[in-house]
């Protein structure tokens, strides 16, 4: 009762009640979101070591008679779609005879799944 009574009388000091504010948590860094989802990525370069991915087959694009290779890119990304592949890595051009010249141009490359593709954001990419 003695120790009620010294509370009740204001014996030990009483904390004021404080207004406290939430601690701010650091807002999660803003993941870019794939702009390019939709879309394949062309580049000559090989994938980064130890990228988890699935090779899907190789790509072979040629035209018969002489033209230009840009009409390639979208045939093959084209076909990368239609296999699940949302890249196509090590894409080489390059000038071969064909049935109707001597200098037609040819493309090939290996069509990948990637089980991340932001990894592609940081390659040297051609989107189509």
């Amino acid at each position: 009762m003695a120790t009620m009574a010294i509370v009740l009388l204001g014996g030990w000091p009483v904390a004021q009640a404080q207004e406290t504010q939430p601690e701010e948590t650091p807002a999660p860094a803003p993941t870019q979101p794939n702009v390019n989802a939709d879309r394949i990525c062309l580049t000559e370069q090989d994938l980064p070591a130890n990228t988890p991915h699935v090779i899907l087959g190789a790509i072979d694009k040629s035209k018969v008679s002489y033209g230009s290779k840009d009409s390639l890119y979208p045939d093959m990304a084209e076909e990368a779609r239609e296999m699940g592949a949302n890249a196509v890595i090590q894409v080489d051009d390059f000038l071969a005879p064909s049935w109707f010249g001597w200098a037609t141009p040819h493309l090939k490359g290996k069509a990948v799944k990637l089980d991340d593709p932001s990894i592609l954001n940081s390659m040297n990419c051609q989107w189509f």
